[in-house]
């Protein structure tokens, strides 16, 4: 992966700066798991300065890395540039050092998790119980 370019706000050597192959860093601003496990990040686009949201793998925890970017024509008219302008998506920083809120949204996820874990693992055992008593009123 090449290097990364810190957002400035001198817009003209952001764009020299993507030319010459310097990838942005998109901050990350939220972090949510999804009932099926996945991890949903949200991102400040460092070409359109609106939010994307990117998926952070299913792990115990959300992968970042390099993503493309999602900027629609008009967000980036609105900002200023082209298509051109653009450089090879971004890279999203921020999970390493993440603020105190990005860590309370990954410990709130973890624990949402456990809880459908455990009340599954309950069901599981009710269910085995309710199946055993059946049986042996069969037997009887």
């Amino acid at each position: 992966m090449g290097r990364t370019w810190q957002r400035t706000r001198d817009r003209a050597a952001e764009i020299a700066a993507w030319k010459q192959g310097l990838i942005p860093e998109a901050r990350i601003v939220r972090v949510v798991r999804i009932k099926c496990g996945t991890w949903l990040l949200t991102v400040a686009c460092p070409y359109c300065r609106q939010q994307h949201h990117h998926g952070g793998g299913r792990g115990d925890q959300p992968f970042a890395g390099h993503r493309i970017e999602h900027c629609s024509d008009p967000a980036l008219k609105k900002a200023g540039l082209t298509r051109e302008d653009l450089g090879d998506g971004y890279e999203m920083v921020g999970l390493e050092a993440a603020p105190r809120t990005i860590r309370k949204q990954i410990a709130r996820a973890h624990a949402y998790t456990e809880s459908i874990l455990n009340r599954r693992a309950y069901n599981s055992r009710e269910e085995d119980n309710d199946h055993a008593h059946r049986l042996e009123a069969a037997d009887t």
